[in-house]
């Protein structure tokens, strides 16, 4: 059993490290279109988006009922 040998390469034991992206989608389409500057204000400005899509959707399902 002492004439076991293995290989030493390990450099790519699991493959390539997943890459990190550097925002979603839709943030790197609104700096794209040169609507935002940063991915921060990107992040912003579709959280805005997404509070007055709420608050529409509730006013809409207010009126329906009531």
């Amino acid at each position: 059993m002492s004439d076991m040998q293995f290989e030493q390469d390990n450099a790519n034991e699991f493959g390539a490290p997943p890459t990190v992206s550097s925002g979603s989608g839709m943030t790197n389409l609104l700096i794209k279109w040169g609507l935002v500057s940063s991915e921060q204000e990107a992040q912003y400005v579709l959280i805005g988006v997404a509070v007055v899509a709420l608050v529409l959707a509730l006013f809409f399902v207010k009126s329906a009922f009531f």
